[in-house]
């Protein structure tokens, strides 16, 4: 045999011997896929565990769907009076937002809504004011739209009005107190005019006061006068009698 025929025999024997370590290790290792059961020492296969789970998944699939059925019924009808409630106060929500007449309210007993057969809360008519009874029933929303409205338009009148005797009073303030067309207003004239009263008064003053010294020095000369009269009696009655002469008594 020559030197390669021993080369080719001795990596055959390698190869051999690898691939004999590969297929130990993997029937050492492997794993089982098939559906054995378990024994002692020895766990089962794997499709055996799925289908375990499965079965496992199944009941726990039943409970609940025997919980779902067994609960929807009443689900379902919650939930078809739901809508029919949700109609109902839909309704509701459209009078009051579309009427202009009298409104009512939900019964209240006891902190809890009073409800009729059918399951919907008995309405009674609803006052203005919460808690009076005395008060006019309450409106819906078109009939307050329709107030708001009113008051608006009143509020624009008087806004105008107000705007007119805003101009008004700053035309007559221009004229009270005087503006660039008027340089007196009438509270200077009036000043102006107490001025020329209060100078009147002095000059009146002064007058009676000349007046009063006329009248006095008038007296001083009418005594004065009838004393002369008096003075010239004497004279008469005295040249009468000692001399005999007749003078008229009056000198003046």
């Amino acid at each position: 045999m020559t030197l390669v025929g021993k080369l080719f025999v001795l990596f055959n024997l390698v190869l051999s011997l690898m691939m004999a370590t590969v297929a130990f290790g993997l029937y050492a290792t492997g794993i089982d896929w098939s559906n054995n059961k378990a024994k002692a020492g020895q766990p089962g296969g794997k499709l055996s565990d799925v289908e375990e789970e499965i079965k496992q998944l199944q009941q726990a699939l039943y409970v609940a769907e025997s919980g779902y059925r067994s609960n929807r019924i009443p689900v379902f009808k919650r939930e078809d009076t739901r809508r029919s409630d949700h109609e109902w106060y839909a309704a509701q929500l459209r009078f009051l937002n579309s009427t202009d007449l009298d409104v009512k309210q939900v019964v209240v007993a006891k902190g809890l809504i009073t409800l009729d057969k059918d399951g919907k809360p008995v309405l009674m008519q609803a006052p203005e004011r919460p808690g009076d009874d005395g008060s006019p029933n309450l409106r819906g929303r078109r009939h307050f739209e329709r107030e708001l409205n009113d008051l608006w338009n009143k509020h624009k009148i008087l806004q105008g009005n107000l705007s007119e005797k805003v101009v008004e009073d700053t035309q007559l303030t221009n004229v009270l107190i005087g503006d660039e067309t008027n340089t007196k207003g009438l509270r200077h004239r009036l000043a102006d005019e107490r001025v020329k009263r209060l100078g009147v008064m002095d000059e009146l003053g002064i007058t009676e006061g000349l007046k009063e010294n006329i009248r006095i020095e008038s007296d001083l000369s009418l005594n004065r006068v009838q004393e002369l009269d008096d003075r010239i009696q004497e004279l008469v009655r005295y040249l009468k009698r000692r001399h005999n002469v007749d003078e008229p008594t009056k000198w003046r």
